[in-house]
């Protein structure tokens, strides 16, 4: 089974077509312990997934999964797996990202399986991007939020701090609002406890330290 192809497998099963299986054909084979443990087949089969139903491949492979009796590791590999050819898929069109793609494309394709990003993903990430389209990538991350664990402290120091100071460097202001409470939901929003009151000083020239050591709009 470890020499075997993708191709192999569909001509061993009449009912599998490569450029035609359905999101719980797909998982079938993906429920295969074989398959798991051989990168390569792995990444064919993945390479095939529609990105327009991630989540349709991400359901039905976990109810696939139970009915196999797949272990906790099993799973996560295919599902790290899984984000890895869907963020490579997507990476290639970051430098063609607009501010009206961005949170359509990152957001409707990652958002399902954000829970396994890792810092070599964070860390490429775009920053030669509009505030909007930045903005569309952390409403995606504040999504989900509950389910990014210890992840969300390498996502803001890695990626969003960073790109919020690279926007104050010219006006002092990282992508600007009308006020302070919607810069905060816009550019921060739940990862704003991770920030420290220096940082939004640096993000925003407007605040300063009051009294207490809190920010507070100048």
């Amino acid at each position: 089974m470890q020499l075997a192809t993708v191709n192999d497998l569909i001509v061993f099963n009449k009912n599998l077509s490569k450029d035609n299986m359905t999101a719980e054909e797909t998982a079938i084979l993906l429920t295969n312990p074989q398959v798991i443990s051989n990168s390569s087949m792995l990444q064919e089969i993945l390479h095939n997934l529609d990105r327009e139903n991630i989540s349709l491949y991400l359901e039905a492979f976990t109810a696939a999964a139970i009915k196999a009796n797949l272990t906790d590791s099993q799973a996560t590999t295919v599902k790290e797996a899984m984000f890895n050819a869907v963020f490579e898929a997507i990476i290639s069109n970051f430098s063609s990202l607009t501010s009206d793609n961005c949170q359509s494309l990152f957001g409707k394709d990652l958002l399902p399986l954000l829970p396994y990003i890792q810092e070599i993903h964070i860390q490429q990430l775009p920053t030669n991007i509009s505030c909007s389209c930045y903005q569309g990538i952390v409403y995606t991350f504040c999504m989900a939020y509950d389910l990014l664990a210890n992840k969300t402290t390498d996502i803001y120091q890695l990626y969003m701090r960073n790109y919020l100071i690279q926007q104050s460097s010219d006006t002092g202001i990282a992508c600007s609002t009308t006020n302070y409470t919607t810069w905060v939901e816009v550019n921060l929003c739940r990862f704003m406890q991770l920030a420290t009151v220096n940082d939004l000083i640096v993000f925003n020239k407007n605040l300063s330290k009051d009294v207490t050591g809190n920010p507070s709009q100048s």
